[in-house]
């Protein structure tokens, strides 16, 4: 019998259990802690519409400077610790951001909090050629889960993503002919790594049995 990949891939077992770790919490509670330790809600499609019509960075792609920080940082920010009036304040209340290890640690705080929310989201399917979409993403998730289960719109807006690309991934499995292979991003990711570096270790001249010399 062949062993186990959490028997030979370093980091594979801590990887699965991050995946169900995140995957099981997030029905506990739609907010959650950055690596940075601040307190934010879980990201959700009106976060994702908020970002893209302020353009930010993190959603966009681009440079993140001071200003899209503290704007995203205030996007996701916990409702029940700052409310709509509390910009300036909250602004105020985290200008140190600004500084350049603050801001490198909250930076990927957020790339991680990000990582983690689509995790699970399925892969594009692959189109040929120029595709023209006619309408937008949350469009297509409010569309599915309103046929699917018969929730309202505001409803689905403010669902979390991680806890949605769940239910998609159930839908999907469900409806499916065939069996349904899907993306485990974290330990999917560290066998991939790992067998790649067993093929070049395999593939290196040092890996070669030594021959006798003369």
């Amino acid at each position: 019998m062949p062993p186990r990949l959490s028997e030979v891939v370093p980091g594979y077992k801590e990887a699965v259990e991050r995946e169900l770790t995140l995957r099981e919490t997030a029905f506990l509670c739609d907010r959650t802690v950055l690596a940075n330790g601040l307190r934010v809600r879980q990201f959700t499609p009106t976060h994702m519409l908020q970002a893209l019509y302020s353009e930010s960075p993190f959603v966009m792609g681009g440079n993140v400077q001071g200003e899209h920080l503290l704007q995203f940082l205030w996007i996701i920010r916990d409702p029940t610790l700052w409310k709509d009036e509390d910009k300036q304040r909250f602004i105020s209340a985290h200008l140190y951001l600004l500084q350049p290890a603050p801001f490198l640690e909250a930076f990927h705080a957020i790339q991680q909090y990000m990582e983690e929310t689509f995790m699970d989201r399925p892969a594009a399917a692959e189109v040929a050629g120029e595709h023209t979409s006619y309408y937008s993403n949350v469009a297509e998730l409010v569309d599915i889960f309103g046929h699917e289960y018969g929730w309202e719109e505001q409803y689905i807006l403010n669902l979390p993503y991680i806890r949605l690309y769940q239910y998609l991934r159930c839908i999907i499995a469900r409806n499916s002919l065939e069996e349904v292979s899907f993306i485990n991003r974290f330990s999917d990711l560290a066998a991939i790594a790992w067998a790649g570096m067993q093929n070049r270790v395999g593939s290196s001249p040092a890996s070669e049995n030594p021959q006798p010399t003369p």
